[in-house]
């Protein structure tokens, strides 16, 4: 038997960079969170599911316009290294998991635009590189503007 393989470009042209959302689901046993982006989350939730002995569910989604996606999951997978477990999953630490509630409020207080920006990490991690991150804040609605 002949097998063929096919030839494809790993690079998904067709794919749409306009709105990507951070995610953050959360492992009811072992109580990992893994910090990811996707297009639709719930989608790769189910996908992440058939493969995973727990229950996940979602704890947390940003949405996020353009490019900045990737950098805010970069930024936070450094922001929590200390507490990382495994890849893109963290163990639940106390910063973690204020970072989630503190988003969380936020986005029970209505619609928010989250604004992100290039900030240089505090130490590189390999010599001579330019280690950037993004700093993730909550812009004020119009009411709470002065």
């Amino acid at each position: 038997m002949v097998y063929r393989i096919k030839e494809y470009s790993t690079k998904d042209t067709t794919r749409s960079v306009a709105r990507q959302e951070v995610y953050f689901v959360q492992a009811k046993e072992l109580k990992l969170i893994k910090i990811g982006i996707s297009e639709n989350p719930r989608l790769r939730l189910s996908d992440m599911q058939v493969g995973s002995p727990d229950m996940l569910e979602i704890v947390l989604t940003l949405q996020i316009h353009g490019q900045s996606a990737r950098m805010a999951e970069s930024n936070l997978h450094l922001k929590f290294k200390e507490t990382n477990a495994h890849a893109e999953w963290f163990n639940p630490s106390p910063e973690l998991l204020a970072f989630i509630e503190e988003h969380k409020r936020w986005l029970s207080e209505g619609p928010r635009a989250f604004s992100f920006k290039k900030v240089k990490a505090p130490k590189p991690t390999f010599k001579n590189s330019k280690t950037v991150g993004v700093h993730c804040a909550p812009q004020p609605r119009p009411s709470e503007q002065e």
